[in-house]
């Protein structure tokens, strides 16, 4: 029995009939492309074990709006989840990443789950169609710029929990 540690540059690249893909939890590193032009896929879950993401792996995944995330994988040279048919990303894990969402302006609804502790700096950054957020019980920082310039955002509720917000936050 063989353990699916990656998942390759372009592995599934252009499988255009693919309609659902259960990454296990003892993947990695997901490569460059990997999902390139998957039209059909429409939600995908990024395990916890994701310590490596290369860059666009949802390009052209035109019916992709919803990702789970639980990965504590980010970087703001490599922004994978700015992809205009994402509109609902779901957070897991511990913490939301920083530059995560940065500009991802087509965002609509972002959910984040009990167990998350800490919202990263600059995490929804620009994501300028976000208009209401919850943020659990269980989050006891928000960093600095986790929603500057989120224009249209119009409420938000922040719990007792919270003991720490960040240089221009809002």
């Amino acid at each position: 029995v063989y353990k699916v540690t990656a998942i390759g540059e372009n592995a599934f690249a252009e499988c255009e009939k693919l309609t659902f893909i259960n990454i296990p939890n003892t993947v990695k590193t997901i490569g460059m492309r990997a999902f390139y032009a998957c039209s059909e896929i429409t939600e995908i879950t990024i395990p916890s074990t994701v310590t490596s993401i290369g860059m666009q792996i949802f390009y052209k995944c035109t019916s992709l709006t919803t990702v789970y995330y639980n990965s504590t994988y980010s970087s703001s040279n490599n922004p994978f989840l700015y992809v205009s048919s994402i509109k609902k990303v779901v957070f897991g894990g511990t913490s939301v990443p920083s530059d995560i969402l940065r500009e991802c302006t087509n965002i609509t609804e972002v959910v984040i789950s009990d167990g998350v502790t800490t919202l990263s700096s600059s995490a929804f950054y620009k994501c300028t169609s976000l208009k209401h957020i919850t943020i659990p019980n269980s989050v006891t920082s928000i960093g600095d710029y986790a929603f500057r310039e989120c224009t249209n955002l119009m409420s938000i509720t922040i719990p007792d929990s919270v003991t720490s917000i960040g240089n221009y936050a809002f």
